[in-house]
């Protein structure tokens, strides 16, 4: 089995994974998480999940799996209840995974 890769990941983040959407269609949110993260502010055009372009505004290095429709921030947030309360909080547009160079390592990574 495979581990995530964690090494120079060494900056705090929290990440709010998604429930469902509320009578709305508003997603709603899990309990925030503690990830430790590499966050590299670097925009790229991609697409999403149903094909459509959008515009990344960073790549993030992070420690563990984490879902399309979360919410990642940078710094320690876990307090927090509503992701929408915390000034610089991104949704999570894209996720990708790779083997690294050691083959017992994957990296996670994810665009917001």
């Amino acid at each position: 089995m495979m581990q995530v890769r964690k090494r120079r990941m060494n900056q705090d983040a929290t990440y709010w994974p998604p429930t469902e959407a509320d009578r709305y269609g508003n997603m709603q949110f899990g309990d925030a998480e503690a990830v430790k993260v590499r966050w590299q502010d670097e925009a790229q055009v991609l697409r999403d999940t149903d094909g459509r372009e959008f515009a990344s505004s960073a790549v993030i290095y992070v420690d563990k799996v984490v879902e399309v429709q979360g919410v990642i921030a940078l710094g320690d947030h876990t307090a927090e209840d509503d992701p929408a309360n915390v000034e610089g909080a991104f949704e999570i547009r894209r996720v990708g995974q790779s083997p690294a160079l050691q083959r017992d390592e994957k990296l996670i990574k994810v665009w917001v």
